[in-house]
């Protein structure tokens, strides 16, 4: 060859070369797993340690882990240990993350290493869909208190999920925060570079240590891997059973002010007895002040929450009301400070009463104000808010302080004041205790609560204020295989808090229940059996016995594949009061009613392109015979168009001369990508019972990071065979923005 061409050539391979490296390719081929310190390795029991690494520029958020400023950081991981499904095994793939800041940002960089990259599970396109994805996990235990975090989780499409963690458990994953992540799939696996603004978090800025944690989950080989504690029993989500942050230095929030003005304007028009057309146009500000490191102040002006998601249609087969969650971003926000101890059918304080009236319409809300802090060894949170009444505006409540005790026990008071659904005076008051530890009788976990309440309605019977109280303990045995549990709550005849929920009242309730969950890893088709029994008893506050409620879970299978199928027997009696009715049947038949029913449940894991459930439920509901069954389907080929369905069917044979019941109930959602950042939802939900089909679609671009608009459009059609009459239509538009000072 001559020496001309050969230096040609040369030449190009070096100019390939080049480009390789700067598209972030080089590293396919080449990239290894670092040699990793011992004491910042994965362990299965005990604190690893990683060291931040400060950098005057932080690396471009773009899922190519090739930029220098990463090779300054100290690696950490490794061989992770499996929390699911082996005990005292480490994963099958190695995983290594690095830390480092700025004076702006936390940045993680991970190397999820994977020797089949074609078994990395990738199916979803936006963040509300990516719950069967593989993922990594970052948990910040910001104030170092073991009890108190953030968990920020993304996936090899760059999905993003935040959780806000409160005492060592309670989970809110409607929470959110501005932050970034991009990733990026390899030949050697996938890479992730996450930045998380100091801005966005709240931090003690007189420590250099945070508690952290680190998780990885692999759907493929039904693996999740943890970096601190790996072992079954220990959840990784618990900041108590975080490893160690260091390095952390001179970090500021600047002024800690996010601003958030937002338009937004609405049209309805209603057919049919309703008729209605209305146009409105509106705006308002939403302000976050980070008052110090460990205080946040929020004010709301003209809340507008035209952006939140649809209610799925709920039917009620108790004798009870039922309950729907908390999708709004305010009252999510810092949420779990508020959160009270008590058993479900009772709690002080109920934030979807808040802007809606008996009837479920919204209510507007004039202004809504909130502080929350931890400082040292406090939690508190006040909140008020100012709801339009009857002739007046109302005023509405509410007041949490927590002392943090030993052993990851707490003590706290609450109290409210006002009903947001009427001009009485009511209020409450109340009072609980947490004893926590994770070292009964050797490494097991025991946790006791005690909780008292009061409360009082000027339009209440009784007079005074009427009682509430209870308690309940927890004990897991420390592999997780054994768990049991007990409780025992009263409340009292006229128990009625206005800012809070009694589904039922003048009741005692006795609960106890236990779980043995053991796991064959001999097995290779098989994770774990699930044998479950719990029993409820209910009498009211002069001991005579209403109803009982037993649930057998015989057998339940988890499979190697993630796939899970289980087979449950319930028994149940009730004596229900003159005058009750179930589904708009009279339960004044006789004075006690007794059924059993089974059945089989089923679903797929989520991480195949099709997936979904299976269930089949058969004996007696109120002593009728009762047939209830139905399928769910979620069809995962593209993650630009994802799309699914769950139909459902319900027969009950009523007593004559009762007409049968038949309830069909068919809910549909269909999704299109556009980009991570910009996609379109469509929920569409029939039933037989009201026969009307209503269709949800809602439009959502966040067009820089923080600020986000919306589309939404509410459609409502009556069935008339097979024609679609409609009934009613209605479009709200959300435009918001972000400054951040």
């Amino acid at each position: 060859m001559p020496a001309r061409l050969k230096t040609s050539f040369l030449f190009l391979a070096l100019v390939a070369q080049g480009l390789a490296t700067a598209l972030g390719q080089d590293g396919n081929a080449t990239v290894q797993p670092s040699k990793i310190a011992k004491e910042s390795r994965g362990t299965y029991r005990g604190a690893p340690v990683v060291h931040a690494t400060f950098v005057e520029n932080g690396p471009k958020i773009d899922g190519d882990l090739n930029d220098e400023v990463w090779q300054r950081a100290l690696p950490a991981g490794g061989e992770l240990f499996q929390v699911e499904h082996k005990d005292n095994v480490t994963g099958s793939e190695v995983t290594e993350f690095r830390v480092l800041y700025d004076k702006n940002n936390l940045y993680l960089g991970v190397w999820c290493f994977q020797k089949n990259p074609n078994e990395i599970t990738a199916n979803a396109g936006n963040d509300e869909n990516s719950d069967g994805d593989d993922f990594v996990g970052v948990i910040l235990d910001t104030f170092h208190d073991k009890r108190n975090g953030y968990i920020f989780l993304v996936t090899p499409n760059s999905l993003r999920v935040d959780v806000l963690v409160s005492d060592n458990g309670n989970l809110n994953g409607d929470w959110e925060t501005v932050w970034g992540a991009r990733c990026a799939i390899r030949d050697w696996g996938w890479g992730a570079e996450v930045a998380i603004p100091f801005k966005s978090i709240s931090f003690d800025d007189e420590t250099a240590t945070w508690g952290m944690n680190f998780a990885r989950r692999m759907q493929h080989a039904n693996e999740t891997l943890v970096w601190a504690n790996g072992r079954p029993g220990a959840e990784a989500s618990n900041p108590s059973n975080a490893g160690v942050l260091h390095g952390l230095k001179g970090l500021e929030q600047g002024l800690g002010i996010d601003v958030m003005p937002f338009l937004a304007s609405s049209y309805t028009n209603e057919r049919g007895e309703k008729k209605q057309d209305d146009f409105d146009f509106d705006g308002g500000i939403d302000m976050r002040h980070r008052v110090n490191s460990s205080i946040t102040a929020q004010l709301s002006v003209n809340t507008d929450f035209a952006d939140v998601e649809a209610d799925h249609r709920q039917f009620n087969f108790s004798r009870f009301d039922e309950s729907f969650p908390e999708k709004r971003a305010f009252f999510l926000e810092d949420a779990g400070i508020f959160e009270f101890p008590s058993p479900g059918e009772v709690g002080p304080y109920y934030s979807r009463k808040i802007g809606l009236n008996d009837a479920g319409e919204v209510v507007p809300i004039h202004l809504a104000a909130k502080v929350t802090g931890r400082s040292k060894d406090y939690n508190f949170g006040l909140m008020d808010v100012l709801v339009e009444g009857g002739d007046q505006p109302r005023n509405v409540f509410i007041g949490r302080g927590r002392k943090n005790l030993t052993e990851n026990s707490t003590a706290g008071l609450i109290s409210t004041w006002g009903d947001p659904r009427s001009d009485a005076t009511s209020s409450s008051l109340g009072a609980d205790y947490k004893y926590h530890t994770g070292e009964f009788l050797g490494k097991h976990t025991f946790t006791t609560e005690i909780f008292a309440l009061g409360s009082y309605s000027e339009e209440g019977k009784g007079g005074g204020m009427q009682p509430a109280y209870g308690l309940r303990s927890d004990f897991k045995r420390e592999d997780g295989e054994v768990f049991l549990h007990g409780s025992y709550a009263e409340v009292g005849a006229n128990f009625n808090p206005g800012m809070g929920y009694a589904w039922r009242d003048d009741f005692r309730k006795y609960n106890m229940g236990a779980e043995y969950k053991p796991k064959y890893e001999e097995v290779d088709w098989l994770n774990s059996t699930i044998h479950e029994y719990a029993f409820d008893l209910y009498t009211d506050t002069g001991n005579n016995l209403e109803s009982t409620f037993q649930e057998f879970n015989l057998l339940g299978l988890s499979f190697a594949s993630g796939d899970y199928l289980g087979f449950f027997v319930d028994h149940h009696t009730d004596r229900p009061p003159p005058r009750k009715s179930v589904w708009g049947k009279s339960l004044d038949k006789q004075d006690k009613y007794e059924w059993w029913s089974h059945g089989l449940y089923f679903q797929t894991s989520n991480r195949r392109k099709i997936g979904g459930t299976l269930h089949f439920i058969t004996g007696e509901f109120y002593e009728n015979p009762q047939l209830a069954y139905g399928t769910g389907l979620e069809f995962r080929f593209w993650k630009e168009f994802l799309f699914g369905f769950d139909y459902s069917i319900t027969e009950i044979d009523w007593w004559d001369p009762e007409p049968e019941t038949k309830l069909k109930v068919l809910n549909a959602n269909a999704t299109i990508n556009f980009s991570r950042d910009l996609f379109i939802s469509n929920l569409i939900q029939y039933d037989n019972d009201s026969n009307s089909v209503g269709v949800n679609s809602r439009l959502q671009w966040e067009y820089k990071p923080g600020a986000k608009f919306f589309l939404v459009v509410n459609q409502g059609y009556e069935v008339q065979g097979s024609r679609f009459s409609l009934q009613g239509y209605g479009t709200a538009l959300k435009l918001g923005t972000l400054f951040r000072f």
